[in-house]
């Protein structure tokens, strides 16, 4: 048996919380000239009731083509009623300050035909203020507190940063030392491998005997100067250093 497929519950969109309120009021003019005025605002939708008029301001729609931020307003002669839509993601305060001020806005469209309750409106515009007083405490709360994390993580930072800057001048330091005793060892190392003038003339002597009175300076070099060319030039001037002193004859 073939089941129905899950719905995937990521991709669906979560139903807005609805709530209300109502403000006295008294009608002036008649809910014709009401409509005929708001009716020219083109983001409002009205339709008119033999004792009421409607005002729908919808600001978003769902997949379905339903309102889902939506506000709606029904006028009568002696009240409003407002219906409004508040998503999951929208804080409730804020939403309902958003719908006040959209109601006084149109309000001040039709001054003339209609007035509201001076003490309905001023306490709701009370409350509304309190609760942007709340919404601002809270938000300063959290800009503090985020603050305080930022300034003690910048603290760190600093610490870590003195820290590395200090490793990093050691570590100049040592290397500079190493440097030091690097160009130590290659001169102790260069005394080494170079042989002196005089322990080259008796390797030479040496060498002469050894060989029956003949010499190969290539391969004298490369025996006992490691192969460098530069050596020949130097066994040559120390050959001939020996002849001129008596060491050697030359044939």
């Amino acid at each position: 048996m073939i089941g129905k497929p899950k719905k995937d519950e990521s991709k669906e969109i979560k139903k807005p919380a609805v709530d209300s309120f109502k403000i006295g009021g008294k009608l002036k003019g008649s809910f014709k000239e009401i409509a005929k005025k708001l009716s020219s605002v083109s983001f409002l939708e009205v339709a008119m009731e033999s004792n009421a008029v409607n005002i729908a301001y919808v600001e978003s729609r769902d997949i379905s083509n339903k309102p889902y931020l939506f506000s709606m307003m029904k006028m009568r002669e002696d009240e409003i009623g407002v219906v409004y839509s508040t998503p999951q993601n929208m804080a409730p305060k804020k939403r309902r300050i958003d719908v006040i001020r959209q109601l006084l806005n149109i309000l001040g469209i039709i001054s003339n035909e209609y007035e509201v309750d001076e003490k309905t409106i001023y306490n709701l515009i009370e409350k509304a203020m309190k609760d942007i007083g709340e919404l601002v405490d809270k938000k300063t709360a959290e800009i503090y507190v985020e603050y305080d994390t930022l300034k003690n993580e910048n603290t760190i930072l600093d610490k870590k940063i003195r820290v590395l800057e200090k490793e990093i001048e050691e570590l100049k330091n040592s290397n500079y030392e190493l440097r030091e005793k690097n160009n130590e060892l290659t001169i102790k190392m260069n005394r080494y491998e170079k042989p002196s003038d005089e322990t080259i003339k008796i390797k030479l002597i040496e060498w002469i005997k050894d060989h029956n009175g003949k010499i190969s300076i290539p391969d004298f070099v490369a025996v006992h100067l490691g192969g460098n060319p530069v050596g020949e030039t130097r066994v040559e001037k120390i050959l001939n250093e020996l002849v001129t002193q008596g060491y050697l004859s030359s044939r």
